[in-house]
């Protein structure tokens, strides 16, 4: 169903932009399981953010519902949010953290944490996030990429809305910045699919 690329020839080509620009973002469907007390442990890797988008991707900003929030959103994230009130002030989600990131970061970019200098991602191809996995060089004349629409920041963020009370909860309760560890990256492939 997801087909999960690597095209290092393609991420030279644009100087890794993708990696260079943000930590990716971390899909319900790249997860296991998800509840509060995987949420914690998931941070406590070090290696994740919460991070947010800012308003309700529904709503314009003055919180009136899009007439196309629905656009490029599949049909089973729309089926399960569609009872989900309209206005929330944060959409949250998680993504890789970026360098020198937090673990509570609305970050608008930075380099990934796992971004090497060989432009390898340190999480391996067969777990590592689809929102990075799944992105294709757009084609020969604009090697900008694109990722899957299931994978963008705005579908992830939906995907995410069912556990905005967990969010909210953690969001208020954290007051440390858990640290990346010499095992995080395996600590954090116990959660990945």
């Amino acid at each position: 169903m997801n087909n999960r690329v690597e095209n290092l020839t393609a991420c030279e080509k644009c100087k890794n932009i993708c990696c260079c620009s943000s930590g990716c973002e971390i899909s319900l469907d790249d997860l296991k399981d998800f509840n509060k007390e995987i949420l914690v442990k998931i941070l406590q890797t070090g290696i994740v953010s919460i991070d947010w988008w800012e308003g309700d991707p529904r709503c314009d900003y003055r919180g009136n519902e899009l007439l196309d929030w629905e656009k490029d959103v599949p049909e089973d994230v729309i089926e399960e949010i569609k009872d989900i009130p309209l206005g929330v002030s944060k959409c949250y989600f998680l993504r890789i953290k970026n360098k020198n990131g937090k673990t509570i970061d609305p970050a608008w970019g930075g380099e990934c944490l796992l971004h090497s200098i060989s432009a390898k991602c340190l999480i391996p191809l067969e777990h590592r996030p689809l929102a990075a996995s799944t992105i294709v060089p757009k084609d020969e004349n604009h090697p900008r990429c694109i990722s899957s629409k299931r994978y963008t920041k705005k579908v992830i963020s939906l995907q995410y809305l069912k556990f905005h009370s967990i969010f909210q909860e953690i969001y208020f309760e954290i007051g440390v910045d858990y640290p990346y560890k010499d095992n995080s990256v395996e600590e954090l492939l116990k959660y990945l699919k």
